[in-house]
């Protein structure tokens, strides 16, 4: 009842005010603390792509331009690196204009590029694509330690967590590929609200809602509340939003660091020792004579 009398105070209100009341916030302040917390967490990222000949392996982009396509998806910060999804580490899987290449050509990925939600312009990322290691299905993390100093949101959800977190999402009047073109700062917003999740051991994704709001959805993340010290609160990276099929959403949940896999050591497998089984008979002939 108090935002529907705000609401109708607002409209009542001269014109002359509202540039005072612009800044006015509906929003709890719990929800106020929530989007405090993610500011600067979460980048545009542009994935392009090349397309190569099979046979002459001439590279090749598309009507003058260097690269043949390219996706926009929201990304994550992470320490030491970037959470982006399979749009990112696939783009040409989401790209109808490849479809008639596939017999005749490859792709290729070309730039990465990424813009902060608050940025006019793209910027090149340090991290290289094409050694993403899987962190979820359809979930990838790109190692970049330079490009955001370390920081980002630190993966913490086990199996039998039951969290209690907030859904925030990215929300936008204009359609997120406009970002390529757009020189401009994106007009973004939040969307955020509480969520209850139980974690189990068989799933690693779960469906959520997608939010009902005026414009876009981008994306957007889960975060659940820890007490991590004394009169200390850290909101810990849950989940990551991935569009599914015909417009739905669902939570993809990272692997914790402990949980990443580990690399297998490289070199051959077998590994000769110096020896043979025949030395090895030698020696135990000569152990029996003595």
């Amino acid at each position: 009842m108090k935002n529907i009398i705000t609401i109708c105070l607002l409209a009542m209100a001269p014109l002359q005010l509202w540039p005072q009341l612009a800044g006015f916030s509906l929003q709890s302040p719990n929800q106020e603390m929530v989007e405090d917390a993610i500011t600067g967490g979460m980048v545009i990222v542009e994935q392009a792509y090349q397309l190569e000949d099979t046979v002459s392996h001439q590279l090749f982009g598309r009507y003058g331009n260097n690269e043949f396509g390219q996706s926009y998806s929201v990304a994550v910060k992470v320490p030491g690196g970037l959470l982006v999804q399979d749009c990112t580490a696939r783009p040409w899987e989401y790209d109808p204009n490849f479809d008639r290449y596939r017999e005749s050509h490859r792709p290729a990925l070309y730039t990465t590029r990424y813009r902060e939600l608050t940025d006019s312009a793209m910027t090149t990322l340090a991290g290289d694509i094409r050694g993403a290691e899987p962190s979820a299905p359809g979930l990838y993390m790109v190692t970049d330690s330079t490009t955001f100093g370390g920081n980002g949101f630190m993966a913490d959800c086990a199996t039998g967590d039951e969290c209690d977190g907030w859904l925030a999402w990215v929300v936008s009047p204009q359609p997120i590929d406009s970002c390529g073109s757009q020189s401009t700062q994106p007009s973004v917003s939040y969307t955020i609200y509480r969520h209850k999740l139980a974690l189990s051991p068989d799933s690693s994704e779960y469906t959520v809602k997608t939010p009902q709001v005026t414009g876009e959805v981008w994306g957007g993340i889960y975060i659940v509340p820890r007490q991590t010290g004394i009169g200390q609160i850290t909101f810990t990276l849950c989940g990551v939003m991935m569009q599914g099929e015909e417009g739905t959403w669902k939570i993809a949940i990272p692997k914790r660091r402990n949980e990443e896999i580990k690399e297998a050591p490289k070199g051959d497998e077998l590994t000769p020792t110096g020896s043979s089984k025949d030395d090895k008979d030698e020696k135990n002939k000569k152990k029996n004579k003595k």
